[in-house]
């Protein structure tokens, strides 16, 4: 007995009543679309789509199902001219983040630069307050120390300053200062150094480090000038005298006061300063110096 079949409206294949697409042309079977029947032969052996499983018709091109193409090799597909899945969109590389190289500070370059700078403020702390500390006459025991190198460049660069600043008070000792550290190699100087303590002492009455240092000056001027020694000496102690007198606890003048009146033959004078040198302090070095001094002289009027 024959069996009434369904077309396709589109490419009038033979349809099933439960297609749901051509399996021809994959067009949609749709209620609209008008299918004619006629009578055929018996359907063909059935395979099943590879996607939905459903059986299919052997020389179906489409899924009546699912509308996959049946080809070999073919993408199954969705409605007419639908593709079911799309290509993988290619990936660009990622962008390697830009690394910014920061300049840091590393610690040894920190280390490195607070001593440097701790090094600097000690040198210039040195070099402002070495002008500062008092001189002391040198006794036989004792050796003259190494002298700095002043030179006459730096002399006259120096007056030249304190010309241009008469108010420098610091200059102007400075000057004065290294005027007698270059006597030790011309005595010549002494006299300029002499008149340049002098001037600053006229603003700094009360320097006591000043006029002991004028008052060595005095007594270095002794011993290079006979003639005029014992009133250069009688200078010496006057200036010494005036410093302690302003100044009762500063042990440099009391020190120098007991060489100069020792040089000067004062034995008793002499002795009297050299023990109160070392009542101010006797564990420094000039108090240390005035006991040796007082041990290995004999002063007329004193007990053995």
């Amino acid at each position: 007995m024959a069996i009434a079949k369904s077309v396709c409206g589109d490419c009038r294949a033979t349809l099933s009543p439960d297609d749901k697409f051509c399996p021809q042309c994959g067009s949609r079977i749709e209620n609209s679309t008008a299918a004619e029947t006629h009578h055929g032969s018996p359907e063909s052996q059935a395979i099943r789509c590879g996607v939905c499983g459903k059986a299919v018709h052997a020389g179906a091109m489409f899924c009546e199902s699912c509308g996959a193409s049946m080809q070999s090799g073919a993408q199954p597909q969705g409605r007419k001219g639908e593709k079911t899945s799309q290509p993988a969109r290619k990936q660009s590389p990622p962008q390697r983040k830009e690394k910014h190289d920061k300049k840091r500070v590393e610690p040894w370059q920190i280390i490195t630069g607070v001593i440097v700078l701790a090094l600097v403020v000690f040198f210039v702390y040195t070099e402002l307050t070495r002008e500062q500390q008092p001189k002391q006459i040198m006794t036989e025991q004792q050796s003259f120390p190494a002298q700095s190198m002043v030179t006459p460049q730096a002399i006259e660069q120096l007056q030249l300053t304190v010309d241009q600043n008469p108010k420098d008070d610091a200059s102007l000792l400075r000057l004065a200062n290294m005027l007698h550290d270059a006597s030790a190699s011309n005595s010549s100087l002494l006299q300029r150094a002499i008149n340049t303590y002098s001037k600053y002492l006229q603003r700094k009455p009360n320097d006591p480090n000043a006029r002991v240092d004028m008052g060595i000056c005095y007594f270095e001027m002794a011993k290079v000038d006979s003639n005029n020694a014992p009133s250069l000496l009688a200078k010496a102690i006057q200036e010494m005298q005036t410093a302690f007198d302003k100044n009762p606890t500063h042990q440099p003048a009391a020190f120098n006061l007991g060489i100069v009146n020792l040089n000067a033959g004062n034995l008793e004078e002499s002795n009297s300063w050299l023990k109160k040198t070392v009542q101010l302090n006797p564990n420094s070095d000039l108090g240390k110096r005035a006991q040796q001094l007082i041990e290995q002289h004999t002063f007329q009027g004193s007990s053995n």
